[in-house]
């Protein structure tokens, strides 16, 4: 059966470590990832950490770039994780192991007022559209 493990997400690097694991090295950080909307009138967030791995190379290259709270984009597959706790009960969790990382840097992010009305705009005829269709979920 054909597979595809493919992930792209945009977020901020959070404790982000560095190691020397024999001859290779190593860069492990949290992805903090926030998705807002507004639920009822209120708005909400949903704020997701993944972990995610780089080697070699790409270790070097997030050592030079990275700093806590940088934007980045990574992309690469997604992993899982095994493991027994101390209680003898199995683990599990996701992670990304990077193919790919840009660093966003503020001045790449568009922050003019006439990006942030259309931006607006966009939101309220998507707004319009899910409430004249009356989406059951």
């Amino acid at each position: 059966m054909a597979g595809f493990n493919s992930i792209a997400l945009m977020g901020t690097a959070e404790r982000i470590e560095y190691k020397d694991i024999g001859p290779n090295k190593l860069c492990k950080f949290l992805l903090k990832s926030i998705r807002t909307y507004e639920a009822k009138g209120t708005p909400m967030q949903d704020i997701c950490f993944i972990e995610v791995t780089t080697w070699n190379k790409l270790a070097e290259q997030c050592q030079k770039e990275l700093v806590e709270g940088s934007t980045c984009i990574v992309e690469g597959t997604l992993k899982q994780e095994t493991w027994d706790d101390p209680k003898g009960n199995k683990r599990y969790k996701h992670i990304i192991a990077a193919s790919h990382i840009s660093a966003i840097t503020e001045h790449d992010l568009p922050h003019t007022t006439e990006y942030k009305d259309k931006q607006s705009e966009r939101i309220e005829l998507i707004r319009k559209e899910v409430e004249e269709d009356q989406l059951p979920f």
